[in-house]
């Protein structure tokens, strides 16, 4: 079995997600060969230059734009778990998640404020939640707690934590 770098998931496949990892696998045809992508069956066979698909829900699903589903957010949600399930298996290094619908996802039953928390819990481990893209990398301190909670949950093990979080390479 070949390892994968990461792992790509679509998002809510009525989102941008599916666009945007379209468009970046297209413009990266060499990077696309070592990446594997995480999403409805429909969707990936219009995908030209992945060297791993790893279909999720079900067979016959197809998206349409802007309409989110509940089908949808459990499409979503699957993905999430098989990457989890294949980083956790060394599989893959780590996951890049497509935007979901936290609406959608709670009226499914997902429990978590966001992706970086379901993380966590399927880890075991302590998060980072960063944005990259060219010579660009934000690394975020907090996620997903009221901004009159930022200052107080901010203190040197979370911040060394962060800072060592974006000097990776």
């Amino acid at each position: 079995m070949t390892t994968a770098k990461l792992a790509f998931t679509c998002g809510d496949p009525a989102g941008v997600g599916p666009e945007i990892i379209a468009a970046w696998l297209a413009a990266h045809p060499a990077e696309a060969a070592e990446v594997a992508v995480i999403g409805p069956a429909r969707w990936l066979a219009t995908l030209e230059t992945v060297a791993k698909k790893i279909a999720v829900g079900l067979e016959d699903f197809l998206a349409t734009p802007g309409a989110p589903t509940a089908d949808g957010a459990l499409v979503a949600w699957a993905a999430m778990q098989r990457a989890a399930a294949g980083c956790a298996a060394g599989e893959f290094c780590g996951v890049v998640t497509g935007p979901v619908s936290k609406e959608g996802l709670a009226r499914v039953g997902y429990t978590w404020p966001g992706q970086t928390e379901f993380f966590a819990a399927q880890w075991g481990g302590e998060p980072v939640m960063a944005f990259c893209g060219g010579k660009l990398r934000v690394v975020l301190a907090t996620w997903h707690i009221p901004l009159a909670e930022v200052a107080r949950a901010l203190g040197p093990h979370l911040l060394r934590r962060t800072i060592a979080a974006a000097d990776t390479p």
